[in-house]
């Protein structure tokens, strides 16, 4: 089994942490079910004792209402990364829930990405993986501005976000403008 443990902040209270280890998905805070609370990211059922089952790849859950397996690599995915699902916001191929980053200006994705139907044309036969980089800068000029911000967006064989930001400080101070443009100071 790969492991899936990872320990962040709950996005159910906000107050303690999350860990998904052992099979299990639960908060460290005293009377919060997140577990209860998350259901299944599909129909949003209690997945409170839902059976599970472990391949080479991950381990899933198989949810009784939609009887779709829901990975926990793929929760583990959307704690890890701050995404959220959205119930009311469908996928029009599907019609499976959506989910979003609501701290980025990135559209809605389904769950079921990129292996829904429809999408996976979008991949041709080959996986590849894709890196999208953007640059901040103290201005254009080369050779006399600096760079000040390196962002990069990966998304793997398997249609996972991977995202990397860096501020780099310059050795000439931030115009005004430049920060009204991009909102560094």
């Amino acid at each position: 089994m790969i492991p899936v443990s990872i320990t962040r902040s709950c996005p159910s209270c906000r107050n303690a942490t999350v860990t998904i280890s052992d099979n299990r998905i639960q908060c460290t805070h005293p009377g919060c079910s997140f577990f209860h609370l998350f259901g299944c990211p599909v129909c949003d059922a209690d997945l409170t004792g839902v059976t599970q089952s472990i391949d080479h790849h991950d381990t899933y859950l198989h949810c009784p209402s939609c009887h779709n397996q829901i990975g926990l690599k793929k929760i583990k995915y959307l704690i890890e990364n701050g995404m959220e699902m959205d119930y009311s916001h469908r996928c029009a191929l599907c019609n499976s829930p959506t989910i979003h980053r609501s701290t980025m200006n990135l559209g809605h994705r389904c769950f079921f990405f990129p292996k829904c139907s429809g999408q996976t044309d979008l991949f041709g036969s080959v996986r590849e993986s894709f890196t999208f980089l953007d640059f901040e800068t103290t201005g254009l000029e080369i050779g006399r501005d600096y760079l000040i911000e390196v962002g990069a967006l990966k998304i793997d064989e398997e249609g996972y976000e991977h995202v990397f930001q860096e501020f780099i400080k310059p050795p000439i101070p931030i115009s005004a403008k430049i920060t009204q443009i991009t909102g560094i100071t």
